[in-house]
């Protein structure tokens, strides 16, 4: 065999494993490839409030509450194979579930209302993708919304006349 099939032979069989590699685990033959940087720049924080229950004096209810709050990308075209690196420079989500006994307010008032207020961040994202073997950079930009690093999510009541 003289040099050139020898390189072309090295060359189909580096473009098989690869999509072996590509087919059994995207992620890891994109970062095989690829190397990512991630920047994230906070504009505001946002406030949710869900009023989840409505309790009567003397009465107690028992109440389920099962709260989700995660990562949104918004305003920008992600390719599949950037979306878990660029979720991962993010706040975990935020899982609440927990069944509580929920009691009516002192004599003197009609009702007490339960609250879960949401807590997120807001803000702009940057991605810079950068092919290992060419050296050429790609950049993606949207924008974000996640849960707050402080205090995302918090439980509490008001009583009403």
């Amino acid at each position: 065999m003289n040099k050139k099939n020898i390189f072309f032979v090295l060359v189909v069989c580096i473009v098989i494993v690869a999509a072996i590699v590509n087919y059994s685990s995207p992620g890891l033959a994109s970062n095989m490839i690829y190397s990512y940087s991630v920047t994230k720049s906070y504009t505001e924080n946002v406030e949710n409030t869900t009023n989840y229950a409505k309790v009567p004096f003397g009465k107690e209810v028992t109440k389920k509450v099962d709260y989700y709050s995660g990562v949104d990308l918004k305003d920008g075209e992600i390719p599949k194979r950037i979306e878990a690196e660029l979720k991962g420079s993010f706040n975990k989500p935020v899982k609440y579930k927990q069944e509580m006994i929920l009691t009516g307010p002192e004599k003197g008032y009609k009702y007490r209302n339960y609250f879960i207020t949401e807590k997120r961040d807001k803000g702009e994202y940057t991605i810079i993708e950068k092919n290992k073997i060419t050296g050429k950079e790609k950049k993606y930009d949207g924008t974000y919304i996640e849960p707050s690093s402080q205090d995302p999510l918090k439980n509490w009541s008001r009583d009403t006349k």
